[in-house]
């Protein structure tokens, strides 16, 4: 009878570290993302309606993105970052030279903010290994182009240092797939350009008053695997 229960014992033992092997924390997490975002950075105001309205339509654009991180310890890794924020805009306008001579064409923008880089990723999850709540920070490159129209073809190029913070929940669909959300910002100062217009490509160091803010938040969806 008292080897039964020795028996019992061991079986639970064995069991239970069974579970416990099964429940150990994933080593590896991958996520693509895709939703919406928005430059919350005021626009200054020209007067022209065509132009401030212009402007307002590049305020907001898709995200699209991937992650990769590795897990060095139970719920803090390293890992790599990719996002790209596209907003775009298109008008007629007139424009009137000095001598008073009209032309009419298009007014176009084709925006992309791309930052990689680099990140920092924690996550905690739950003891069933249903939920995660995430959370990244990164230090990378941020560019920006400009493919544009001002009636004639023109485009803007840059690039500055970038920092990434995100927050997200994860649930899982089934087995190592998840269903996650994420807000996030990414933020950087643009403090010189290549502008190429006419043909010709020129070099700018912008006075503190022309540099462009490149902070945009967003909110995406997209699925998660963890291995």
């Amino acid at each position: 009878m008292r080897n039964k229960h020795v028996f019992s014992i061991i079986g639970a033992l064995l069991l239970l570290s069974a579970g416990i092997a099964e429940a150990q924390s994933p080593k590896f997490r991958m996520v693509i993302n895709g939703g919406y975002g928005y430059r919350p950075v005021k626009v200054a105001e020209t007067g022209k309606e065509v132009i401030d309205t212009h402007n307002k339509k590049l305020k907001k654009g898709l995200v699209y993105g991937a992650e990769a991180a590795y897990y060095f310890s139970e719920n803090l890794g390293i890992g790599v970052k990719y996002s790209n924020m596209r907003s775009s805009a298109k008008d007629r306008v007139v424009i009137t030279d000095d001598a008073g001579n009209s032309r009419t064409g298009m007014y176009s923008d084709v925006i992309d903010m791309t930052f990689i880089g680099p990140v920092i990723n924690g996550y905690k999850m739950s003891w069933d290994q249903k939920h995660v709540f995430a959370f990244g920070y990164g230090i990378g490159y941020l560019g920006y182009v400009d493919d544009g129209m001002v009636i004639d073809p023109m485009s803007i190029k840059g690039w500055t240092l970038g920092q990434s913070i995100n927050i997200g929940y994860d649930y899982r669909l089934t087995g190592k797939l998840y269903l996650g959300a994420e807000l996030a910002g990414i933020t950087g100062v643009l403090t010189s350009c290549e502008v190429t217009e006419n043909g010709v490509t020129s070099n700018y160091d912008l006075a503190d008053d022309e540099r462009e803010s490149l902070l945009h938040v967003y909110l995406t969806v997209g699925l998660r695997l963890y291995l």
